[in-house]
């Protein structure tokens, strides 16, 4: 786990800093309307927005190196996804408050801070499961 998280934080980080270059409003507004997007009663909270909501920003990227190699990590985190939404500390938190975060510092054109919002969603989930780090 603590390997999937280190290469999620490096991998995504770049992704998103690729995108960060490519990106328009139109893209930003698509984000934005992911997350809004009403979910089916027997949707996992979370699970599929979280997906969409990384990928299509990742997709901006235009990566056909790297984002083949986070579709994989994703894969390999996915069996410990259900651990996570298990955990009651899983909902202490809005579940899109760093997506949220992400898009106000894509519209401000913030890389730091869209950087350390990305980093912050990642961590989230893996806290839970390894909670002294």
């Amino acid at each position: 786990m603590r390997e999937l998280k280190s290469a999620r934080l490096a991998l995504e980080a770049l992704l998103l800093e690729e995108a960060m270059d490519r990106l328009n409003d139109d893209a930003i507004d698509a984000l934005e309307r992911i997350l809004v997007a009403p979910r089916s009663a027997d949707d996992m909270p979370d699970l599929k927005q979280n997906y969409d909501f990384h990928f299509s920003l990742y997709r901006q990227s235009g990566s056909r190196v790297i984002l083949p190699l986070v579709e994989a990590l994703w894969l390999q985190y996915g069996a410990f996804l259900n651990l996570v939404v298990k955990e009651k500390a899983a909902n202490e938190i809005p579940e899109h408050i760093h997506h949220e975060e992400i898009i106000a510092a894509l519209r401000k054109n913030d890389r730091k801070a869209a950087q350390k919002a990305l980093a912050l969603d990642i961590e989230r989930s893996f806290k839970l499961l390894l909670p002294e780090n």
